[in-house]
């Protein structure tokens, strides 16, 4: 499948992030750009989610530079990139159709076709269930669901297989691999390496040097 998306790009030029006084990487740089996977690995506490935010425009870093392109124009990271953290950030009270609404609404697009999302992620019916009453594998699905509903290049990814079984695994793989084919990217953190979405993982391992295998 292919895509005629413009050709876009992340870059990170010699970026070194600090919390307090204490540095979590330093002198990290990569680009990122269509039909590629950033995995980034680590120890707890190494600042993965740290380097996430970064990309995804919510931080800043303490040295260096990051840019987001579209056709060689610059552009600010919201209009490039999608962000789930390891938080879901979902409200027990609302039903699955009022938080993706609420998404569709923000991202500017029509809110029936948020409906449509929860067709591939089977959460379809579940769209006037509240969140509460949803198992952790529909609670996720139906996070990620805002990574659709926003139709951005490249989707910023925490944890996203984290305390799921294998079917939710599954539909979430399949997810990431039809977003890769459109010519998407992706930029996850995980502990087990991504493995059959049609293109290698390439692997950043966060040190306090940022050693990466790029």
């Amino acid at each position: 499948m292919t895509s005629s998306r413009p050709a876009y790009q992340l870059s990170l030029n010699n970026v070194s992030m600090s919390r307090g006084r204490s540095l979590l990487f330093t002198d990290l740089s990569f680009q990122l750009s269509a039909g590629h996977i950033l995995w980034v690995q680590g120890d707890n506490g190494i600042g993965k989610s740290t380097l996430l935010k970064l990309c995804a425009g919510l931080l800043r870093p303490s040295e260096g530079d990051i840019s987001w392109t579209r056709a060689q124009l610059p552009v600010t990271a919201n209009k490039l990139v999608s962000y789930q953290g390891h938080e879901k950030a979902l409200k027990p009270t609302l039903t699955v159709g009022e938080d993706l609404t609420f998404w569709a609404k923000i991202y500017g697009h029509n809110p029936k076709k948020a409906k449509e999302h929860t067709k591939a992620l089977e959460i379809f019916q579940k769209w006037d269930a509240p969140i509460s009453t949803l198992s952790q594998g529909q609670k996720q699905r139906t996070a990620l669901a805002r990574l659709l509903i926003s139709n951005r290049d490249i989707w910023v990814m925490d944890e996203p297989w984290a305390a799921l079984d294998s079917h939710s695994c599954d539909i979430i793989n399949h997810m990431i691999k039809a977003h890769i084919q459109k010519k998407g990217a992706v930029i996850l953190a995980a502990h087990q390496e991504p493995k059959g979405f049609g293109c290698p993982a390439r692997h950043l391992r966060l040190q306090t040097t940022a050693q990466a295998d790029l």
